[in-house]
C-alpha cells in the first residue's frame, strides 16, 4: 500500500510541475490569454486551439473553423 501512495504522490508532483509549465506558456501568449476570456475556455483548450489553428488565413470566416476541428457538421447548400 505504501508503494501505491508513493507513486500517487510522485504523479501529483509531476502533474503540478507540468501544470505550472503549461500556465507559464499560456500566460506568455497573447492569443491564448484572449481565448481564455471566452466562457468555458481554459489554458488547455486555449493552447490546443492556438496550436491547431495557428494561421487562420485558410478559413474564409469563423464558421469554417468548427467543421475543420470536427466540432460541427459542414453545410453544403445552394442558393
Amino acid at each position: 500500500m505504501e508503494t501505491l501512495l508513493t507513486a500517487r504522490r510522485k504523479l501529483c508532483e509531476q502533474f503540478t510541475v507540468l501544470h505550472e509549465r503549461l500556465l507559464s506558456i499560456v500566460r506568455g501568449d497573447t492569443v491564448c490569454r484572449r481565448l481564455m476570456t471566452v466562457l468555458g475556455v481554459g489554458p488547455i483548450v486555449a493552447l490546443g486551439f492556438n496550436a491547431t489553428v495557428d494561421i487562420p488565413a485558410p478559413f474564409r470566416n469563423s464558421k469554417d473553423v468548427g467543421p475543420y476541428l470536427g466540432l460541427t457538421p459542414r453545410l453544403h447548400q445552394s442558393g
